[in-house]
């Protein structure tokens, strides 16, 4: 199979709603062929879409849905270009830290962080030569705390320094040195998704600055997906990206 033979390739996690559906309704429109990670099937009806059902927060099970035969299967290696948009995420428990569940702030965790750190690696092993972009879905809380989202605001910043990491083991590590990997951290900015309809549920005692979300949805601040999507779309196009690169939707 020759590169020219096959379309791009990108696997979009959380693309059942939202931004990730967004996101991968725009890679197919451009062209790509696209898969589709998420527990509940995306209303897509494409003969260049296909989902992969299964639990982001189950590392055992995702293991087991990313064995070495499904990067053959989409001959990963073989493409002209692939795209590992990590777009899934959960709040996790909201409210003062001293209420934590552990489970509940494990499976964010999970979720959040260890899911794309680990596609990442599987990702940068299995390309090859082939140029790999990742876009890492990033958020304001990644730099800045919130009260109420400790849980939210630690995965995010993890997940900003895992791209780091990753540009930095691109450079320095032998397994990896010379391969054309680029991972962009992406903050969408405030989008229109089921996330913004569940933060505007809690109250001001789990939730203290929820007030500035039930504005921006009364005053028509919040984006539809589609925008940030089609910026993700042009940032795994490119080519002129650094190892790391962090940056956010302006419009």
């Amino acid at each position: 199979m020759s590169q020219t033979s096959l379309a791009p390739f990108a696997l979009v996690t959380g693309a059942s709603a939202g931004l990730g559906l967004a996101t991968a309704r725009c890679l197919l429109e451009r062209g790509w062929q696209v898969v589709g990670a998420s527990r509940r099937a995306a209303p897509i009806d494409h003969p260049q879409y296909a989902d992969l059902r299964t639990d982001l927060a189950d590392s055992a099970g995702l293991a087991d849905a990313f064995e070495t035969a499904w990067a053959e299967r989409y001959a990963l290696a073989s493409r002209p270009r692939v795209g590992l948009v990590n777009n899934a995420a959960v709040l996790g428990p909201v409210g003062p830290i001293s209420t934590v569940d552990p489970v509940a702030l494990t499976r964010a965790l999970a979720i959040n962080v260890t899911a794309p750190a680990w596609l990442t690696g599987r990702f940068a092993g299995w390309v090859g030569g082939v140029p790999l972009r990742v876009v890492n879905v990033s958020s304001g809380a990644a730099h800045k705390p919130y009260a109420g989202w400790a849980t939210y605001c630690a995965s995010k910043a993890a997940l900003l320094r895992l791209g780091e990491t990753v540009g930095a083991e691109v450079e320095a590590m032998p397994a990896l040195q010379g391969r054309d990997v680029a991972v962009v951290g992406f903050a969408p900015g405030v989008v229109d998704t089921a996330m913004q309809t569940d933060i505007r549920g809690y109250s001001t005692r789990e939730l203290p600055m929820v007030q500035r979300f039930l504005d921006l949805k009364a005053d028509g601040h919040l984006l539809p997906p589609e925008l940030p999507a089609a910026a993700i779309a042009d940032l795994l196009a490119r080519d002129d990206l650094p190892r790391f690169h962090e940056t956010r939707y302006t419009g």
